[in-house]
């Protein structure tokens, strides 16, 4: 594929470049595979250079601010000690206070002294970084039920971000060329205001990898990150036969009975037919298994009734239980309009359309109706792509 080819230069061009702390936004719409791209290009980029990139993932969908940091802090550890070990065991004792601290909210004295003893004080590489790090620990002594005193450390959000942040720094001064995918940033649980999803993301890209990899949904918007990215990898959808190979693949690891189905080229008709109403690999997929679950293969002419295309939708939407008269009666309604239409203009169109406002409620809470913005509290809203088969003029297509 070109744009994997594209997207795997402009890796190489920035290790060539020797340009650290790039920051490379990964945007497209939902469902293209940006995640499996992007986790494809970097396994080959490491691969490809064997022994100088360190790659690490960190999938911060559904995590607090304080869990993105842990999951940082453990994926750097993994991913450095082996390297470490052989190359650099000075870096060994930096190494176990960040996962430390990475995986406990409070840390016993005695857990550090024990790391003291396994690996004693040295001098040369991290060693000034693990004494500015250990200058912020705050120790407060707690009696326990016997005369015994402890004294116990609490890990702040603020100390294991400063962790991370020592670590990156002598990571940078090293011979490693460290890559950070932070996977679906803009799912991290944050509040729905624009300032506290930007503050999220401005304290993570604090953090100074040799290149940050950030990986957005449409619902982020994208032009507010500008000041904090230093390229736009814009990943496009496929076209009609690229997502017909794409099946072809999934098919080849498939068993034997699903491979006979489309058995024949009589048989794709209808698979070219779906993927030519579609760029999004996701949406394709989702609907090429409400087919093949609802229909006869090859269908009768004919075949693309709205009782039809209904339960096809029915067995490829994300969810059930939905009220198909009122996602028959928004989609004919936006079928004639642009692409992104607001909420206000489809509640302005309620009375022609037959749907009310507790209609659209019930769309949004099931999930139908998708913000494209997550930082315009007012929303864009678009039902949910997968619906679009539901359209009068996707439907007249497939009749034709």
């Amino acid at each position: 594929m070109r744009i994997l080819e594209d997207y795997r230069s402009t890796a190489i061009e920035t290790h060539t470049a020797s340009a650290r702390e790039a920051r490379i936004l990964i945007s497209g719409e939902r469902g293209v595979g940006k995640s499996i791209l992007t986790r494809r290009v970097l396994a080959d980029f490491e691969a490809g250079h064997p022994g100088q990139v360190i790659a690490a993932t960190v999938d911060a969908r559904s995590l607090h601010y304080r869990a993105v940091l842990a999951e940082i802090a453990k994926a750097l550890v993994t991913r450095v000690q082996p390297q470490a070990e052989k190359h650099r065991p000075e870096l060994l004792p930096l190494l176990s206070y960040v996962g430390l601290l990475a995986t406990h909210s409070q840390v016993q004295k005695s857990q550090t002294e024990s790391i003291q003893k396994k690996f004693g004080i040295g001098a040369g590489v991290g060693v000034e970084a693990l004494v500015k790090l250990t200058s912020l620990f705050n120790w407060e002594e707690t009696r326990q039920l016997s005369a015994t005193v402890q004294a116990t450390l609490t890990v702040t959000d603020s100390l294991l971000h400063t962790a991370i942040d020592l670590l990156l720094g002598e990571l940078a001064q090293s011979p490693w060329f460290v890559v950070i995918f932070y996977d679906d940033l803009d799912q991290a649980l944050a509040g729905t205001g624009s300032e506290e999803i930007l503050s999220l993301f401005r304290r993570v890209l604090e953090l100074r990898p040799c290149i940050a990899l950030v990986h957005v949904r449409t619902e982020c918007c994208v032009e507010n990150l500008g000041r904090e990215i230093t390229e736009n990898v814009e990943i496009p959808g496929l076209d009609g036969k690229g997502l017909a190979e794409l099946l072809r693949r999934r098919l080849e690891s498939a068993p034997a009975e699903a491979r006979q189905v489309l058995g024949s080229e009589e048989n794709w008709r209808v698979i070219h037919q779906l993927a030519g109403l579609t760029q999004n690999p996701l949406v394709f997929l989702r609907w090429v298994t409400g087919f093949l679950r609802t229909q006869d293969v090859p269908p009768a002419d004919g075949w693309a009734t709205d009782a039809a295309l209904q339960s096809i939708i029915s067995t490829a939407a994300p969810v059930q239980g939905f009220d198909r008269s009122v996602v028959s009666k928004v989609v004919a309604v936006i079928d004639g309009l642009p692409r992104w239409s607001s909420r206000q203009a489809l509640q302005g169109l309620g009375d022609k359309a037959g749907f009310t406002g507790q209609d659209i409620e019930d769309l949004e809470k099931l999930g139908l109706l998708v913000p494209r913005y997550r930082f315009r509290p007012e929303g864009e809203i678009y039902l949910e792509p997968v619906f679009n088969l539901l359209r009068p003029s996707v439907r007249e297509k497939l009749r034709g």
